[in-house]
């Protein structure tokens, strides 16, 4: 993978944007290959009540905010 030098932005309304596995819009940020394999940010829009299961990342880790 090649090393990334630059600093990059991805302004407000960009990014490959999909439907979220619980419904709402997810749209790609950075990907591995943006950040040396560094991370992967996505952006995702969860209505109350909904997202994802209780579950865990072993080789990973995971943050959320609201």
């Amino acid at each position: 993978m090649p090393e990334r030098t630059q600093a990059f932005v991805v302004l407000p309304g960009e990014g490959s944007t999909m439907r979220g596995p619980v419904g709402g819009p997810l749209t790609i940020k950075a990907t591995g290959d943006d950040t040396s394999g560094s991370f992967f940010l996505f952006e995702n829009v969860v209505q109350p009540g909904e997202g994802p299961p209780l579950h865990l990342h072993l080789d990973t880790d995971e943050s959320w905010y609201r």
